[in-house]
């Protein structure tokens, strides 16, 4: 089974990484409780580290995905100082700048359905991005206008009045900005650290603006870049 084609990375993972490989394997906690050494070693067949024992089930799961769990292991073994781990169920994202990592790791699943994921800048503009600080590459301005894209801070506001005050204020600078119903009753409700929301600002005078107004309420600004 030919490996999934890649999408575009348009801006760095966790600010630092261009390129991320995602692979399915049984047992993939073991990441969070074992070295890769220890990985390794019970793949291989041996005896799981008494320090860090863990339940027969969940190694039964990982033996499940042994032969894997080496090639992938070795992998990483090798390259410790130059990937990032993310672990998710049984989902692991592998975050590098080396693209010979991503793409060994691409090679080692080729044939299975391991690797159900990938994400590559596009050619030419992997330095570009590199070099980039909180930049996003684009064909195209958002709606053809729109040049950042402004994450939003709820939980950092004030209280329920000021809330509304401050939404009925961002109403009135549509279309500089984007601002929909469904992210002004998030706005507003809104009290848990989560900033996974965003909108868009037409320039660099409206972005000012939004700061003058309301500082707190601004988490990471990502500037569109068109390449």
């Amino acid at each position: 089974m030919p490996l999934p084609k890649p999408k575009k990375t348009k801006r760095k993972f966790y600010n630092k990484y261009v390129y991320k490989i995602s692979c399915i394997l049984h047992g993939a906690y073991a990441l969070r409780v074992w070295s890769i050494n220890d990985i390794i070693s019970v793949a291989q067949g041996g005896s799981q580290p008494k320090d860090n024992y863990w339940a027969e089930k969940n190694t039964n799961d990982f033996l499940y995905s042994a032969a894997d769990w080496i090639k992938l292991g070795l992998i990483v073994q090798a390259n410790k100082d130059k990937i990032q781990l993310r672990v998710e169920g049984n989902n692991i994202d592998v975050y590098t700048n080396d693209r010979s990592i991503y793409d060994a790791i691409g090679a080692e699943f080729a044939d299975d359905k391991i690797v159900w994921r990938r994400f590559e800048p596009a050619p030419g503009t992997e330095q570009d991005l590199l070099n980039s600080k909180n930049s996003v590459f684009v064909k195209r301005l958002p709606h053809n206008k729109y040049l950042y894209k402004v994450y939003l801070l709820p939980h950092k506001l004030g209280n329920h009045a000021d809330r509304v005050k401050l939404s009925d204020w961002l109403e009135l600078q549509v279309p500089n900005i984007t601002f929909t119903s469904s992210i002004r009753k998030w706005l507003i409700e809104t009290r848990q650290n989560w900033d996974r929301r965003y909108i868009y600002v037409q320039d660099d005078h409206t972005l000012m603006m939004l700061r003058l107004r309301e500082s707190g309420m601004i988490g990471k600004v990502y500037k569109h870049i068109i390449k």
